[in-house]
């Protein structure tokens, strides 16, 4: 049954490039409807660099209308004050009527504590958490069921470092797509999810690309936070990379999400193979500031909780 899953997901992705690639040929210049034809590609087709502009200006959506607020301090790991995840109060309290359920929670980057993980299960979601670096028993908490998976950040197998620079430990656990995960849960296409985490140093763009090449036999997700990076050290280093960075504009509009949050961590930077550990080169030259470590961002999707 898996076999058939993963050739049939091979069979998507490829359909899935040729669909971009139709999206994006540039039209030519000699036809008469010329500058409409291009406007309307400009728009239809947003290149990595616009996009990656976009994340660092918080322009990718527009603002949501759905109110948006930190997880409450008492969850908060041991040494914060505060969470620096958030949680949209609307979408939580119907995934838990019994109109808008299950409310069913994707965690990627627990470590060994996760106030994103425990604040859902706290509310009575069934979380599922994720992470490669550690090794927590299958029933972890109450509400929190673990596996020792982690999303890839490229087509190809990876290795055995969390990050490029592998600051965040050694994996232990495989690394999957998230459809691939999902199929493993036997969780149907269009299951319905209400929050999805990303914490995964480098994993976010392919996961995007993964989700917009799904279409609408993809998950149903109502919300996402996560963390994006455009750092060599965290899977930034290769042209692939940054073309998959378009991925999150693809996905995100076509789907009708808007910005419920955004906030960006300046991080310190850090030394990676002899040099410091900065934006892409390319990114760099675009414009985008090297010492920003993540944009971090929620999400929420408008049109389901109408």
């Amino acid at each position: 049954m898996l076999c058939a899953f993963l050739l049939a997901q091979s069979r998507e992705q490829s359909s899935c490039t040729d669909r971009v690639h139709k999206l994006c040929t540039q039209p030519l210049p000699r036809r008469a409807t010329y500058h409409a034809d291009y406007m309307n590609w400009r728009l239809t087709c947003p290149t990595p660099m616009v996009t990656a502009h976009a994340i660092a200006n918080n322009s990718i959506v527009p603002r949501s209308t759905i109110r948006s607020e930190p997880i409450p301090a008492h969850f908060a790991r041991e040494g914060r004050r505060a969470s620096e995840w958030s949680y949209q109060p609307d979408v939580l309290a119907r995934a838990l009527s019994t109109s808008g359920g299950p409310c069913i929670v994707y965690s990627f980057g627990v470590q060994h504590a996760d106030e994103f993980t425990d604040f859902y299960a706290a509310q009575g979601c069934q979380v599922f958490a994720f992470d490669p670096t550690v090794n927590h028993s299958t029933s972890w908490k109450p509400n929190v069921t673990f596996y020792p998976w982690g999303l890839r950040s490229r087509d190809s197998r990876e290795s055995m470092e969390a990050s490029s620079l592998g600051q965040y430990g050694r994996v232990f656990g495989e690394l999957l797509s998230l459809p691939e995960i999902m199929a493993r849960m036997g969780h149907q296409r269009g299951q319905r999810i209400t929050a999805l985490k990303l914490d995964c140093e480098g994993c976010e763009f392919k996961t995007f690309e993964d989700l917009y090449c799904l279409g609408e036999q993809g998950p149903k997700i109502l919300s996402i936070s996560m963390e994006l990076h455009f750092w060599v050290a965290h899977r930034m280093e290769q042209t692939m990379d940054l073309e998959r960075i378009r991925y999150a504009a693809f996905y995100l509009q076509q789907h009708n999400f808007r910005t419920a949050s955004f906030r960006i961590h300046h991080g310190a930077i850090i030394p990676y193979r002899g040099e410091m550990a900065v934006v892409h080169p390319d990114l760099e030259m675009a414009g985008l500031p090297r010492s920003v470590c993540c944009y971090m961002y929620d999400w929420v999707r408008e049109d389901m909780h109408v």
